[in-house]
């Protein structure tokens, strides 16, 4: 027997024999993995516990797990997903009590709220680097859970706004961890053809958050005051703390065991076949907490943080190796920045959101001193945001696929009329295959946002909210703001999916492109408070209005040069 280094722990003689002795027959599905005895066995304490918190590998493919156990996975992680939205709103109606309460400014408690956004987008980073370092997705849900749970219940008995600060950054730390990963346990289980509905009901959780939080917020601190918001976070993380623990199990996927993920699922070629496929996810069922299945191959990792949703949609590519060492993950990360039209498409695409959260942070303190309301009002009053939110979120993905349909049949009538004018009177065995080109993604609807329907919010906003004008002005200027910032999420995220997947970084895109808008929303919302005191709300809506075109600008010059910037650095064209 060979001698095993400390870290082969998780490695069964069965993978490691048929690692050994070449490839495997293909069949229609790949079969569950028997458990079997791990070559060097944890300590029976350790291995009681890792096997009652659920986390060992998975035995069969997760990939071909139940139907009903993947609903119930992506329920849980939708709800995990409510947390940022959610923690980041229900504060909000109390916003000048906190002030009045711990005796402090409006920039100090304004600062509760920047910090808020910015660590959620310095979480997902490290989340990642360490759910594909120890390859679990489980302990790091747990982990943040638990992080999150704690600090909202320390926040609870905060008596300095300092102290407060300090907690909210840590709850929001742990609130991020589903913005990191959920995509990750999403491409674990669906094939490539069934992930736009299961990413569409995980994304949907930040939207309801952001919809019921400030409502929930306004009425617990009529009712109670604005601690009882930090118990009902506390609360909610606990619950889906033991619904992580209890209902998700360990679902990382290995693409050198079980092969790179198809397009679809495999169909059965008879009966026989389907019945066994049925009785291979029955047992798949009952061999949750089994040692899981992983030889040699288990030395590959992912050629990125994760394979996120929509990173493998093309390729469904091999796992390759990379650094097993967090910090080298969260350096490569960044090397995305060194591509122009990635640091085009942050900057231009950070500023939507920037605008929208610099006008709710201020809204608690504007709607209590300008039109006298109270906490449960400014609570409800929310609502028109939340709801645009989940409006322009389903719009502006079927505006994004039906424009980039649109351009498709364009390219391949183009490409038809070209070889026609060449004289070729033959039928082609295939017709032309379009380019699917990244900057398609930012539509004539995106670019009416950013040139019209953002600035009309601001402009809404900022004139009847300085001037006293009237509430419901002020409440269809912050719903439009909040239409034209989701809709900016769904171009900037498609485009940069589609532009860094042939070279394997959408996912860092992604991650650096949310850390960037939310710096960005930070430093902006901090400075609001004094930027209001010194020019009025009535410029403040102006400047923003001014940034919305600038930044609108910035897309259109990516849609029209983007193609060659690409090129310049070697993807020609995206995935």
């Amino acid at each position: 027997m060979p001698t095993i280094s400390p870290t082969q722990t998780d490695r069964p003689i069965a993978v490691e024999a048929a690692a050994d002795a070449g490839p495997m027959p293909t069949t229609p599905t790949r079969p569950t993995l028997p458990p079997t005895t791990p070559l060097s066995s944890p300590p029976p304490a350790l291995s009681k516990l890792v096997t009652i918190l659920g986390l060992r590998l998975p035995t069969s493919d997760p990939a071909d797990w139940p139907r009903a156990r993947k609903r119930r996975i992506i329920t849980v992680l939708t709800a995990c997903n409510v947390l940022p939205g959610f923690c980041s709103t229900v504060y909000l109606p109390g916003v000048p009590s906190v002030r009045d309460d711990l005796h402090t400014s409006d920039v100090l408690v304004n600062l509760t709220l920047s910090l808020f956004i910015l660590f959620n987008g310095v979480g997902p980073i490290f989340f990642s680097a360490a759910s594909d370092t120890m390859r679990r997705r489980k302990p790091v849900y747990l982990f943040a859970l638990a992080l999150f749970s704690a600090a909202s219940l320390a926040c609870y008995f905060a008596e300095s706004v300092g102290v407060l600060i300090a907690l909210r950054c840590l709850q929001s730390v742990g609130a991020s961890a589903a913005l990191s990963i959920a995509a990750g346990s999403v491409s674990d289980m669906f094939y490539l053809s069934e992930r736009g509905a299961a990413v569409g009901a995980v994304s949907a959780g930040s939207a309801v958050g952001a919809l019921t939080g400030p409502v929930l917020g306004g009425v617990m601190t009529q009712a109670i005051g604005w601690r009882a918001t930090f118990l009902l976070s506390a609360g909610l993380g606990a619950a889906l703390f033991f619904a992580q623990l209890l209902a998700v199990p360990e679902s990382y996927r290995f693409a050198s065991i079980w092969g790179p993920m198809q397009p679809s699922p495999p169909v059965p070629t008879s009966p026989d076949t389907a019945g066994s496929e049925e009785l291979s996810g029955a047992a798949s069922e009952r061999t949750d907490s089994a040692p899981p299945p992983a030889g040699k191959a288990l030395e590959a990792v992912p050629d990125d943080f994760r394979r996120s949703t929509t990173d493998a949609v093309e390729t469904g590519g091999p796992e390759q190796s990379g650094p097993s060492n967090p910090l080298k993950k969260i350096a490569e990360t960044f090397k995305v920045l060194t591509l122009d039209y990635v640091c085009l498409c942050a900057v231009a695409g950070s500023f939507p959101f920037a605008i929208m959260f610099t006008f709710e942070s201020l809204i608690p303190s504007i709607y209590e001193g300008t039109f006298g309301l109270s906490a449960l009002i400014t609570g409800f009053s929310f609502i028109s945001g939340g709801f645009c939110n989940l409006v322009a979120s389903f719009a502006s993905g079927r505006s994004s696929d039906y424009f980039l349909r649109v351009a498709r049949q364009k390219r391949a009538r183009a490409a038809a009329t070209a070889v026609a004018a060449e004289g070729c009177t033959a039928t082609p065995l295939s017709p032309p295959q379009p380019e699917n080109l990244p900057e398609d993604r930012i539509t004539p609807f995106s670019l009416a946002c950013g040139f019209a329907i953002i600035p009309a919010g601001a402009l809404l906003f900022g004139i009847s909210a300085g001037s006293g004008l009237s509430l419901a002005v002020c409440i269809v200027g912050f719903g439009l703001l909040c239409f034209g910032f989701m809709d900016s999420v769904v171009c900037s995220t498609t485009y940069m999916v589609d532009a860094l997947a042939p070279l394997g970084l959408a996912a860092s895109g992604t991650a650096v492109w949310q850390l960037a808008r939310n710096l960005l929303a930070c430093v902006l919302s901090f400075a609001a408070v004094p930027w209001k005191n010194a020019v009025g709300m009535r410029w403040l809506g102006v400047l923003a209005a001014a940034v919305s075109v600038a930044s609108a600008s910035g897309m259109l010059l990516l849609k029209l040069r983007g193609a060659r910037m690409r090129a310049r650095q070697g993807v020609a064209k995206g995935g």
